[in-house]
């Protein structure tokens, strides 16, 4: 399934909620901005006409406090305020050069060339907004007669709006656009630390949909993903048990099947083949036995040879015997199977290790290159006895080709499985007989079976344990040797 990275996401969804935020801005000042601008500058010139008045009226006309409140005024919101008599005489001025001032006043109040607009009006006092055509220059102002002797007009020069907006827009965009982009790369970074644990669970979930449990969240955080890390463990690891369980009963549900079917053929095999088998060494046994007893060679050197061929033959036959239970426990399905999740590489080492003194012995050369560990789901005690059937073998049956005595081991991940092969230098089995070395009993070479002590039946006790565990298994004739191979369910 393809995969949309969560951080991507992140940074997107931040970049997208900080564009909605800086196009708002934009907007709500295009739209608003005027008139609070407006409305906020009519409250501070009522204001302060209010705060004027009333120290006219409180401590007189001429008084030093008037001056005072109209420096205050001028300082603290930036109003020209002007105090003129009835007949337009100037009393008091924020502004210098008295008599342009008024000749400015009057033109803005009474002149045809600025477009006044009257934006409040009651019986003492008008505010308008005028815009003087010649300068290009918009105002404010508040124009009143507190009595009859004197008039207060007080004056805010404003900029022009629009352009305001205009200039604070396009700060706003790329002080915006800056903030954007930090905010992306700022965003992009401390996601990581958001979406690595949750990449991690993604990993894990995915990995035991392939059947793969030995991977654990590691994470230490108390929050969700904590948690949920901490569940997907407890999951992971009931699920390990229960498909266990589970591969366990199916094994033995098919095993069940298949006995009811062989009971009878293997009980007629098994007598047939085990009468055929002892005749040998019971008639050796008992010819050297009745040497001894008869006294044909006195001397002592010839009485331990035929006692050491007695042993030797009874060793043999309670091998084969020991074969015999152990094949037949299996086809009757009294070998108990234990699925489990192991390494089979291990395995493979630990076998190789027992035996070789054998190869060193015999000059052969092992050959095993792997990648450890690779995971299995197998009855490992099961698998050995087949590992170490196919290994000792090839270790029987191993030559010198090409001044070369070589056993190779190899492991194959699959799909589904892992395949082990065991490869020996030496004769090829013949064409007619390939197909029949798994029987029970029967030998291709059997002077020289005969000779290692084998007794054909290692051969069939790997297929009842391969055939229980419903795998695949075979062998091949190679150029310079044969290679046996068998297959068991991968834990990946």
């Amino acid at each position: 399934m393809k995969r949309h990275s969560l951080k991507i996401k992140l940074t997107m969804i931040m970049a997208v909620l900080l564009t909605a935020v800086i196009a708002l801005i934009c907007v709500l000042d295009t739209v608003l901005f005027e008139g609070y601008y407006f409305d906020r500058k009519t409250k501070e010139l009522k204001a302060s006409y209010e705060s004027l008045k009333a120290v006219m009226t409180t401590f007189g006309y001429d008084s030093k406090s008037v001056e005072n409140e109209i420096a205050r005024i001028n300082t603290l919101y930036n109003i020209n305020v002007f105090v003129v008599d009835g007949e337009w005489n100037m009393a008091y001025s924020s502004q210098s050069n008295a008599d342009n001032t008024i000749r400015w006043i009057q033109d803005i109040l009474f002149s045809s060339s600025v477009k006044k607009d009257v934006l409040e009006e009651n019986g003492e006092y008008s505010i308008i907004s005028a815009y003087d055509k010649i300068t290009a220059m918009s105002y404010l102002e508040i124009y009143g007669m507190p009595d009859s002797e004197s008039q207060i007009i007080l004056q805010i020069t404003v900029e022009n709006i629009k352009e305001s907006i205009n200039t604070f827009n396009s700060f706003i965009i790329i002080v915006g656009g800056f903030m954007l982009l930090i905010g992306i790369i700022v965003v992009y970074v401390i996601s990581a630390g958001f979406t690595k644990p949750v990449k991690q669970l993604s990993d894990i979930a995915e990995r035991m949909s392939d059947m793969d449990f030995g991977v654990k969240y590691a994470g230490k955080d108390n929050s969700e993903i904590g948690v949920l890390g901490h569940s997907i463990n407890i999951m992971s690891d009931r699920l390990e048990r229960n498909i266990s369980e589970l591969k366990s009963a199916n094994l033995e549900l098919k095993r069940d099947i298949e006995i009811k079917t062989k009971n009878d053929e293997m009980r007629r095999e098994f007598l047939s083949n085990v009468s055929h088998e002892l005749k040998t060494p019971i008639a050796l046994i008992q010819g050297y036995a009745e040497g001894l007893l008869e006294g044909i060679n006195d001397d002592e050197e010839s009485r331990n040879f035929y006692c050491e061929v007695i042993i030797d033959e009874a060793a043999k036959m309670n091998d084969m015997v020991k074969r015999l239970l152990t094949l037949n426990q299996i086809e009757f399905g009294n070998e108990p199977v234990e699925i489990e999740h192991f390494d089979i590489s291990a395995l493979i080492e630990s076998v190789l290790r027992a035996n070789s003194l054998r190869t060193s012995q015999n000059g052969i050369e092992v050959v095993f290159e792997h990648e450890s560990p690779v995971m299995v789901w197998a009855d490992q005690s099961q698998t050995e006895e087949v590992f170490t059937n196919f290994y000792t073998n090839a270790i029987n049956h191993c030559e010198e080709i090409n001044s070369l005595k070589l056993i190779r081991i190899t492991l194959e991940q699959r799909e589904r499985s892992v395949r082990i092969g065991v490869y020996n230098t030496g004769q090829k089995i013949p064409k007619e007989d390939i197909d029949r070395i798994w029987e029970k009993f029967y030998k291709v070479d059997k002077a020289r079976t005969r000779e290692y002590g084998g007794n054909g039946i290692g051969l069939s006790i790997v297929k009842a344990i391969l055939d229980n565990f419903n795998t695949e298994y075979g062998v091949e004739n190679l150029d310079d040797g044969v290679f046996f191979w068998f297959e068991t369910d991968s834990a990946i």
